[in-house]
Protein backbone atom coordinates (compact mmCIF):
# COMPACT_ATOMS: atom_id res chain seq x y z
CA UNK A 1 0.00 0.00 0.00
CA UNK A 2 2.55 2.35 1.14
CA UNK A 3 4.65 1.58 -2.34
CA UNK A 4 1.44 2.34 -4.25
CA UNK A 5 0.91 5.55 -2.61
CA UNK A 6 4.85 6.67 -3.26
CA UNK A 7 3.94 5.89 -7.23
CA UNK A 8 0.81 7.89 -7.39
CA UNK A 9 2.82 10.54 -5.88
CA UNK A 10 5.48 10.08 -8.24
CA UNK A 11 2.70 10.00 -11.32
CA UNK A 12 1.52 13.46 -10.05
CA UNK A 13 4.67 15.37 -9.43
CA UNK A 14 5.64 13.91 -12.99
CA UNK A 15 3.05 15.54 -14.91
CA UNK A 16 2.79 18.52 -12.83
CA UNK A 17 6.53 19.25 -13.70
CA UNK A 18 5.99 18.25 -17.24
CA UNK A 19 3.11 20.59 -18.19
CA UNK A 20 3.77 23.49 -20.76
CA UNK A 21 3.94 26.23 -18.81
CA UNK A 22 1.24 27.92 -21.78
CA UNK A 23 -1.72 25.72 -20.33
CA UNK A 24 -3.85 27.65 -18.75
CA UNK A 25 -7.22 25.16 -18.06
CA UNK A 26 -8.57 23.82 -15.05
CA UNK A 27 -6.81 21.43 -13.10
CA UNK A 28 -3.17 22.59 -14.61
CA UNK A 29 -0.36 24.52 -13.18
CA UNK A 30 1.55 27.13 -14.64
CA UNK A 31 4.04 29.81 -13.80
CA UNK A 32 5.76 29.28 -10.49
CA UNK A 33 3.25 26.53 -9.41
CA UNK A 34 5.04 24.50 -12.71
CA UNK A 35 8.28 25.37 -11.25
CA UNK A 36 7.54 24.27 -7.54
CA UNK A 37 6.42 21.17 -8.57
CA UNK A 38 9.50 20.05 -10.69
CA UNK A 39 11.67 20.88 -7.64
CA UNK A 40 9.12 18.78 -5.65
CA UNK A 41 9.28 15.84 -8.07
CA UNK A 42 13.56 16.82 -8.10
CA UNK A 43 13.62 16.41 -3.83
CA UNK A 44 11.16 13.05 -4.08
CA UNK A 45 13.51 11.41 -6.64
CA UNK A 46 16.40 12.25 -4.95
CA UNK A 47 14.92 11.19 -1.89
CA UNK A 48 14.31 8.13 -3.45
CA UNK A 49 17.74 7.72 -4.80
CA UNK A 50 16.70 7.78 -8.07
CA UNK A 51 18.86 11.25 -9.11
CA UNK A 52 21.99 11.89 -7.63
CA UNK A 53 22.32 15.15 -6.09
CA UNK A 54 25.48 16.18 -7.49
CA UNK A 55 24.22 15.64 -10.86
CA UNK A 56 21.14 17.95 -9.91
CA UNK A 57 23.51 20.40 -8.72
CA UNK A 58 26.13 20.45 -11.48
CA UNK A 59 23.47 20.94 -14.02
CA UNK A 60 22.14 23.70 -11.92
CA UNK A 61 26.13 25.05 -11.77
CA UNK A 62 26.53 24.36 -15.74
CA UNK A 63 22.88 26.87 -16.28
CA UNK A 64 24.61 29.67 -14.96
CA UNK A 65 28.17 28.96 -16.58
CA UNK A 66 25.82 28.77 -19.81
CA UNK A 67 24.22 31.86 -18.70
CA UNK A 68 27.41 33.89 -18.04
CA UNK A 69 28.51 33.41 -21.66
CA UNK A 70 26.39 36.73 -22.22
CA UNK A 71 28.86 38.91 -20.56
CA UNK A 72 31.00 37.58 -23.59
CA UNK A 73 28.75 38.46 -25.90
CA UNK A 74 28.57 42.00 -23.96
CA UNK A 75 32.11 42.52 -24.17
CA UNK A 76 32.32 42.32 -27.54
CA UNK A 77 29.69 44.67 -28.36
CA UNK A 78 32.08 47.12 -25.98
CA UNK A 79 35.36 46.00 -28.05
CA UNK A 80 37.07 48.09 -30.47
CA UNK A 81 40.26 46.67 -30.98
CA UNK A 82 41.41 43.66 -32.68
CA UNK A 83 43.52 42.24 -29.89
CA UNK A 84 40.46 42.77 -27.88
CA UNK A 85 37.76 41.07 -29.74
CA UNK A 86 40.38 38.35 -30.18
CA UNK A 87 40.81 38.01 -26.55
CA UNK A 88 36.70 37.30 -26.01
CA UNK A 89 36.64 34.90 -28.05
CA UNK A 90 38.91 33.14 -27.12
CA UNK A 91 37.83 33.25 -23.58
CA UNK A 92 34.34 32.19 -25.17
CA UNK A 93 35.56 29.63 -27.13
CA UNK A 94 37.22 28.34 -23.85
CA UNK A 95 34.12 28.82 -21.70
CA UNK A 96 32.25 27.06 -24.35
CA UNK A 97 34.60 23.57 -24.38
CA UNK A 98 34.63 23.74 -21.36
CA UNK A 99 30.59 23.58 -21.31
CA UNK A 100 30.48 20.96 -24.10
CA UNK A 101 32.57 18.58 -22.26
CA UNK A 102 30.46 18.67 -19.03
CA UNK A 103 27.50 18.31 -21.14
CA UNK A 104 29.11 15.06 -22.70
CA UNK A 105 30.14 13.98 -19.28
CA UNK A 106 26.39 15.24 -18.09
CA UNK A 107 24.75 12.50 -21.06
CA UNK A 108 27.40 9.39 -20.00
CA UNK A 109 26.55 9.64 -16.67
CA UNK A 110 22.43 9.70 -17.56
CA UNK A 111 23.22 7.09 -19.77
CA UNK A 112 24.48 5.20 -17.48
CA UNK A 113 21.87 5.82 -15.08
CA UNK A 114 19.71 4.66 -17.62
CA UNK A 115 21.55 1.27 -18.60
CA UNK A 116 21.56 0.72 -15.10
CA UNK A 117 17.97 1.30 -14.42
CA UNK A 118 17.41 -1.24 -17.81
CA UNK A 119 19.84 -3.79 -16.20
CA UNK A 120 17.63 -3.46 -12.53
CA UNK A 121 14.35 -3.92 -14.64
CA UNK A 122 15.57 -7.07 -16.20
CA UNK A 123 16.76 -8.37 -13.25
CA UNK A 124 14.47 -7.35 -10.52
CA UNK A 125 10.75 -7.09 -12.99
CA UNK A 126 8.59 -7.52 -10.49
CA UNK A 127 9.94 -6.76 -7.15
CA UNK A 128 10.84 -3.14 -7.69
CA UNK A 129 8.28 -1.98 -10.00
CA UNK A 130 7.62 0.92 -8.25
CA UNK A 131 11.23 2.38 -7.95
CA UNK A 132 12.04 1.51 -11.23
CA UNK A 133 9.30 3.31 -12.87
CA UNK A 134 10.65 6.10 -10.27
CA UNK A 135 14.19 5.94 -11.90
CA UNK A 136 12.81 6.11 -15.45
CA UNK A 137 11.05 9.26 -14.74
CA UNK A 138 14.27 10.78 -12.88
CA UNK A 139 16.45 9.76 -15.76
CA UNK A 140 13.58 11.40 -18.20
CA UNK A 141 13.56 14.08 -16.44
CA UNK A 142 17.43 14.58 -16.45
CA UNK A 143 17.24 13.91 -20.24
CA UNK A 144 15.07 17.23 -20.35
CA UNK A 145 17.15 19.14 -18.35
CA UNK A 146 19.85 18.49 -20.98
CA UNK A 147 18.30 18.97 -23.65
CA UNK A 148 17.41 22.72 -22.36
CA UNK A 149 20.94 22.92 -21.45
CA UNK A 150 21.96 21.90 -24.90
CA UNK A 151 19.60 24.21 -26.02
CA UNK A 152 20.46 27.23 -23.80
CA UNK A 153 24.39 26.65 -25.25
CA UNK A 154 23.51 26.63 -28.69
CA UNK A 155 21.16 29.61 -28.50
CA UNK A 156 24.52 31.58 -26.73
CA UNK A 157 26.81 30.04 -29.40
CA UNK A 158 24.51 30.89 -32.37
CA UNK A 159 24.04 34.78 -30.58
CA UNK A 160 27.56 34.94 -30.26
CA UNK A 161 28.54 33.71 -33.81
CA UNK A 162 25.88 36.31 -35.22
CA UNK A 163 27.39 39.40 -32.89
CA UNK A 164 31.14 38.35 -33.94
CA UNK A 165 30.26 38.43 -37.35
CA UNK A 166 28.13 41.47 -37.21
CA UNK A 167 30.94 43.21 -35.92
CA UNK A 168 33.45 41.85 -38.19
CA UNK A 169 31.15 43.06 -41.01
CA UNK A 170 31.41 46.55 -38.98
CA UNK A 171 35.25 46.52 -39.05
CA UNK A 172 35.23 45.40 -42.19
CA UNK A 173 32.68 48.48 -43.51
CA UNK A 174 34.81 51.31 -41.79
CA UNK A 175 38.03 49.29 -43.45
CA UNK A 176 36.43 49.14 -46.88
CA UNK A 177 34.01 52.21 -47.34
CA UNK A 178 33.74 51.61 -50.95
CA UNK A 179 32.63 47.75 -50.59
CA UNK A 180 29.16 46.71 -50.78
CA UNK A 181 27.46 44.72 -48.44
CA UNK A 182 27.72 41.63 -50.54
CA UNK A 183 31.37 42.27 -51.00
CA UNK A 184 32.15 42.71 -47.42
CA UNK A 185 29.30 39.13 -46.81
CA UNK A 186 31.58 37.37 -49.40
CA UNK A 187 35.03 38.56 -47.92
CA UNK A 188 33.54 37.10 -44.19
CA UNK A 189 32.06 34.14 -46.05
CA UNK A 190 36.04 33.79 -47.30
CA UNK A 191 37.52 34.34 -43.42
CA UNK A 192 38.78 37.64 -44.84
CA UNK A 193 39.14 39.61 -41.55
CA UNK A 194 40.13 43.08 -40.12
CA UNK A 195 44.10 42.25 -39.62
CA UNK A 196 44.42 40.96 -43.44
CA UNK A 197 42.56 43.94 -44.98
CA UNK A 198 45.27 46.16 -42.80
CA UNK A 199 48.09 44.12 -43.62
CA UNK A 200 46.88 44.49 -47.53
CA UNK A 201 46.12 47.69 -47.30
CA UNK A 202 49.46 49.06 -45.10
CA UNK A 203 51.40 46.84 -47.91
CA UNK A 204 50.18 48.57 -50.92
CA UNK A 205 49.66 51.92 -48.99
CA UNK A 206 53.37 52.83 -48.76
CA UNK A 207 53.41 53.65 -52.51
CA UNK A 208 50.31 55.25 -52.32
CA UNK A 209 51.62 57.46 -49.72
CA UNK A 210 54.62 58.03 -51.86
CA UNK A 211 52.20 59.16 -54.75
CA UNK A 212 49.88 61.36 -52.19
CA UNK A 213 53.50 63.02 -50.91
CA UNK A 214 54.43 63.69 -54.50
CA UNK A 215 51.31 65.01 -55.50
CA UNK A 216 51.28 67.38 -52.14
CA UNK A 217 54.56 68.74 -52.92
CA UNK A 218 53.55 69.36 -56.65
CA UNK A 219 49.91 71.02 -54.94
CA UNK A 220 52.52 73.37 -52.46
CA UNK A 221 54.53 74.23 -55.63
CA UNK A 222 51.16 75.33 -57.83
CA UNK A 223 49.93 76.88 -54.06
CA UNK A 224 53.17 79.32 -54.09
CA UNK A 225 52.67 79.60 -57.58
CA UNK A 226 49.06 81.50 -57.07
CA UNK A 227 50.05 82.23 -53.95
CA UNK A 228 52.86 84.88 -55.85
CA UNK A 229 50.60 85.33 -58.44
CA UNK A 230 47.91 86.54 -55.98
CA UNK A 231 50.30 88.91 -53.93
CA UNK A 232 51.25 90.72 -57.33
CA UNK A 233 47.52 90.99 -58.34
CA UNK A 234 47.13 92.80 -54.77
CA UNK A 235 50.03 94.94 -54.96
CA UNK A 236 48.43 96.07 -58.72
CA UNK A 237 45.18 96.39 -57.23
CA UNK A 238 46.23 98.19 -54.47
CA UNK A 239 47.91 100.79 -56.99
CA UNK A 240 44.93 101.16 -58.99
CA UNK A 241 42.75 102.01 -55.60
CA UNK A 242 45.32 104.71 -54.84
CA UNK A 243 44.98 106.17 -58.54
CA UNK A 244 41.30 105.90 -58.21
CA UNK A 245 41.54 107.59 -54.81
CA UNK A 246 43.08 110.76 -56.60
CA UNK A 247 40.51 110.58 -59.38
CA UNK A 248 37.77 110.29 -56.64
CA UNK A 249 39.60 113.34 -54.82
CA UNK A 250 39.59 115.52 -58.23
CA UNK A 251 35.89 114.66 -59.36
CA UNK A 252 35.00 115.86 -55.76
CA UNK A 253 36.85 118.69 -56.64
CA UNK A 254 35.27 119.03 -59.99
CA UNK A 255 31.82 118.53 -58.08
CA UNK A 256 32.65 121.29 -55.53
CA UNK A 257 33.80 123.89 -58.18
CA UNK A 258 30.54 122.64 -60.89
CA UNK A 259 28.32 123.47 -57.68
CA UNK A 260 30.06 126.74 -56.93
CA UNK A 261 30.37 127.97 -60.86
CA UNK A 262 26.52 127.22 -61.65
CA UNK A 263 25.55 129.12 -58.07
CA UNK A 264 27.83 132.28 -59.68
CA UNK A 265 26.12 131.52 -62.67
CA UNK A 266 22.63 131.18 -61.52
CA UNK A 267 22.93 134.71 -59.76
CA UNK A 268 24.43 136.18 -62.74
CA UNK A 269 21.61 135.18 -64.61
CA UNK A 270 19.54 136.88 -62.26
CA UNK A 271 21.51 139.88 -62.49
CA UNK A 272 21.52 139.57 -66.41
CA UNK A 273 17.91 139.46 -67.09
CA UNK A 274 17.24 142.04 -63.86
CA UNK A 275 19.91 144.25 -66.02
CA UNK A 276 17.83 143.61 -69.32
CA UNK A 277 14.19 144.80 -67.94
CA UNK A 278 16.22 147.87 -66.76
CA UNK A 279 17.26 148.40 -70.31
CA UNK A 280 14.33 147.59 -71.70
CA UNK A 281 12.61 150.40 -69.72
CA UNK A 282 15.46 152.95 -70.10
CA UNK A 283 15.09 152.13 -73.91
CA UNK A 284 11.49 152.28 -74.17
CA UNK A 285 11.63 155.49 -72.04
CA UNK A 286 14.40 156.79 -74.19
CA UNK A 287 12.12 156.48 -77.14
CA UNK A 288 9.04 157.92 -75.84
CA UNK A 289 11.02 161.03 -75.17
CA UNK A 290 11.96 161.19 -78.39
CA UNK A 291 8.81 160.44 -80.06
CA UNK A 292 7.58 163.87 -77.88
CA UNK A 293 10.54 165.81 -78.89
CA UNK A 294 10.20 165.01 -82.37
CA UNK A 295 6.59 165.45 -82.55
CA UNK A 296 6.76 169.15 -81.06
CA UNK A 297 9.63 169.78 -83.30
CA UNK A 298 7.31 168.54 -86.36
CA UNK A 299 4.37 170.77 -84.62
CA UNK A 300 6.66 173.92 -84.63
CA UNK A 301 8.13 173.61 -88.00
CA UNK A 302 4.28 173.27 -89.36
CA UNK A 303 3.37 176.66 -87.14
CA UNK A 304 6.38 177.90 -88.41
CA UNK A 305 5.93 177.56 -92.41
CA UNK A 306 1.84 178.67 -91.64
CA UNK A 307 2.76 181.92 -89.89
CA UNK A 308 4.99 182.10 -93.33
CA UNK A 309 1.94 181.18 -95.53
Amino acid sequence: MKDHIEHLRAQSLLLGATQPESYGSAGTVTGRSSQRARREMEQFLEEKGCIPGDLLSSMEGLRKEIGSLERCREALATTTTHAGVESVVAAFEDARSYTTRQLHEFKAQIQRESDATEELARIHCQENSIDLRARRSGCLMLMHELRKLMGLLYGEVEGFRHDLREHRKNQLAIALPHASDKEIEDALDRGVGLQQVLNKRSSAGRVEKLQDLQDQRSDIMKLERSVAEVQEMMSTLALLIDRQGGLLDNIEFDVVNAKYTADKTYRTLVDTRRNQRRAQLWMLGCGFCCFIIIAIIVLLLVLLFGRRL
